[in-house]
C-alpha cells in the first residue's frame, strides 16, 4: 500500500476526539516503558497475538510502514498515520466496489445511461433528477463519470443537491 502524505490536522479532522482516545489508550497498550515510542518487535507481538493472522512478511510491511524513520521505533504520529491510511484504503476500495456496481459494462466509467439504471432500479424515474446527479458526478464534463471523480465525490462527502 502507498502510505499517503499526512498531517496531525488531517488526523485531528478525520477522527472525533473521543477516537483520538482510544487510540491514544491502544498506543499506551505497547508503549511499556512510556517514552513516547513503541519498538516494532511490540507492535509485530501485539499484531501477531490479537488481531491479525498474517504471514512474517506481511508484518513486517506493516511495521516497516509505521516506523517511517526506519530506527525500529514508532511514535503515536507514525501510529497514526499507519491507522488513517489504512481506514482511507478501506473507504477507497469501499467506493471502488459501489463504482464497479454502477459501471455495468465494465468499461471504467459511468455513462448517464448505467447511472439511470440504477435509478430505475430504486424506483427513480425523474430524468431531471437523474441529470442533475449526472452533472454533479462529470466533474470535467465529458460526459461520463471515471472512478477519480466518483471516488473524489464520494470521499468527500458531498451531498448531491437534487
Amino acid at each position: 500500500m502507498e502510505a499517503i502524505s499526512i498531517t496531525n490536522s488531517d488526523i485531528k479532522s478525520y477522527y472525533t476526539c473521543n477516537q483520538l482516545a482510544e487510540y491514544r489508550q491502544l498506543f499506551g497498550t505497547f508503549e511499556l516503558n512510556k517514552d513516547g515510542h513503541i519498538t516494532c518487535t511490540q507492535l509485530k507481538k501485539y499484531l501477531t497475538g490479537n488481531y491479525m493472522k498474517k504471514s512474517n512478511e506481511e508484518l513486517e510491511e506493516i511495521v516497516n510502514e509505521a516506523d517511517l524513520s526506519g530506527c525500529g521505533r514508532i511514535t503515536f504520529d507514525n501510529f497514526m498515520q499507519l491507522i488513517l491510511n489504512r481506514d482511507l484504503e478501506e473507504k477507497r476500495t469501499e467506493i471502488k466496489s459501489l463504482f464497479d456496481s454502477f459501471d455495468s459494462n465494465r468499461d471504467g466509467y459511468i455513462d448517464i445511461a448505467e447511472l439511470s439504471a440504477v435509478f430505475f432500479s430504486l424506483n427513480s424515474k425523474d430524468e431531471n433528477q437523474i441529470i442533475t446527479v449526472f452533472k454533479q458526478l462529470d466533474r470535467n464534463n465529458d460526459g461520463k463519470v471515471d472512478f477519480e471523480e466518483f471516488h473524489s465525490f464520494m470521499a468527500q462527502g458531498d451531498d448531491l443537491k437534487l
